[in-house]
């Protein structure tokens, strides 16, 4: 992934002192903050929580409805700034 200009953020373990769990990026201004939590349900791993800088979007493109292909170079060729993340606000946490 490094060869490819990723980045990965996590850096402590995930599952006892293994670092399994992992978030690449290929822009490091975009991870505010990371930091683990305590395991959801049964898990034996740590849960990785993490905040994402960005900004809203004027007018949205309703993301879910799109085809893209699943490489990692076409997603970089994305119009993310009209993407419609909607249902997963919750999960993400924007910052500007």
């Amino acid at each position: 992934m490094v060869e490819s200009g990723f980045q990965q953020f996590v850096n402590f373990g995930t599952r006892n002192s293994n670092i399994l769990d992992l978030v690449f990026t290929d822009d490091e201004q975009i991870i505010h903050s990371i930091n683990q939590a305590p395991p959801l349900g049964h898990s034996d791993h740590v849960t990785v929580e993490f905040s994402l800088v960005c900004s809203p979007s004027p007018s949205p493109t309703d993301f879910a409805s799109s085809r893209h292909e699943t490489n990692p170079q076409s997603l970089s060729n994305l119009d993310w700034s009209n993407a419609n993340f909607e249902g997963i606000q919750e999960l993400i946490l924007c910052t500007n």
